[in-house]
């Protein structure tokens, strides 16, 4: 295959974003296209490779430092799926030394044992959480990794945590190579993702949506590409991987101050507005005993950006009781509770025009909306 560059990429993160899912797959489908690659987990728990391997732990460059005298190449190198070389650091004992010195040290013996391996196509670090001490610091500024790539969800502390990232790297010069966003289906969460990214100088790479097919195929110890290579996740981590080997758009990330950030994270939560609401038709009459109503309050509206009534959440107060409908259509409501009046009419909120009907479960005594 005719390629224009290695590539040494490293992933950051906040601590169970996905870092390792994603590294995994993504090594398993640059694979899988045909390039050889190599995959470095930098975690102490070394469980980078676990799914590229059947489910198999592998002895790690450090314990088999403390364990043997004379390290050979297949003693810390191991053939995973698609011929990808997968090497796990491992770390100091508990309580003991530095995880991040740990990374220098199983890198050097790495270098004796296999002095090749930077001719690999593609090098993944897959760093552990959202540290950036000068131990997990330093492969990049020995020139191990030439390329960041930083994940996140739409959720605030994963956006903090990247955000953080970038501002440690943006102090040492290193680049940026995209944003990556592991759903984990927050509001709007592509798009707040999206701007985020732009907010701080770069792009978002590459979106994985939510899927249990990922977390289905871990349990038995495979990446998506080995088990369900015919799965539209699969298809995500195949265009993820093809994004990651032809991107060349490297910046220096400018974080955004916190107050900035948080009120980022707002507008995708809050940023509502009040859209006309129809309760469905009158099916039976009003009686006492069996239905009654009370007057709503439209807090928000359809989400900002999408005018889909399937997308539309409305949140409606009844008698200090707050819920979320899914739809423009008056289809759920939790269970409340409120005075039932004698033949109570249906009544009308003047300000929001909205009319919402109840009926009663007279065993619980409990309502709920038809």
């Amino acid at each position: 295959m005719n390629i224009l560059a290695k590539k040494i990429i490293a992933i950051y993160g906040k601590g169970g974003i996905g870092k390792s899912s994603t590294a995994s797959n993504v090594a398993a489908a640059c694979a899988e296209a045909g390039y050889s690659v190599m995959i470095i987990g930098c975690d102490p728990k070394s469980d980078s490779s676990i799914t590229l391997l059947g489910g198999r732990r592998i002895p790690t460059v450090l314990d088999q430092l403390r364990n043997l005298k004379d390290i050979k190449k297949e003693d810390i190198i191991f053939e995973g799926y698609g011929g990808v070389k997968c090497v796990e650091v491992g770390g100091p004992e508990p309580g003991v030394g530095c995880a991040g010195r740990g990374i220098i040290v199983a890198i050097e013996q790495l270098k004796k044992v296999y002095p090749e391996f930077m001719d690999n196509d593609l090098i993944i670090y897959d760093v552990p959480g959202d540290v950036v001490c000068g131990g997990f610091v330093a492969p990049i500024k020995k020139g191990f990794v030439s390329e960041i790539y930083v994940l996140t969800s739409g959720e605030y502390m994963p956006l903090y945590a990247a955000n953080n990232i970038c501002r440690g790297f943006s102090r040492i010069g290193m680049s940026v190579g995209g944003v990556i966003c592991n759903s984990r289906n927050a509001e709007h969460e592509k798009e707040l993702a999206e701007e985020f990214a732009k907010g701080i100088g770069t792009r978002l790479i590459g979106y994985i949506p939510k899927d249990p097919v990922v977390q289905n195929c871990e349990r038995d110890g495979f990446s998506v590409l080995e088990k369900a290579p015919d799965t539209a996740i699969a298809d995500t981590y195949r265009a993820l991987a093809a994004e990651l080997m032809a991107n060349t758009d490297l910046v220096t990330a400018e974080p955004m101050d916190d107050e900035t950030l948080r009120e980022l994270s707002k507008k995708y939560n809050r940023s509502f507005r009040t859209v006309p609401f129809q309760p469905p038709p009158l099916m039976h009459p009003v009686s006492s005993g069996h239905f009654c109503s009370a007057p709503g309050n439209i807090r928000t509206g359809t989400a900002t950006g999408s005018d889909e009534p399937a997308y539309a959440k409305i949140e409606i107060e009844i008698c200090n009781h707050v819920a979320v409908i899914g739809s423009q259509i008056l289809r759920s409501f939790p269970m409340v509770r409120f005075p039932v009046m004698e033949d109570a009419p249906m009544q009308k909120n003047s300000m929001s025009n909205v009319m919402i009907q109840t009926k009663i479960r007279p065993e619980r005594g409990d309502h709920h909306a038809v």
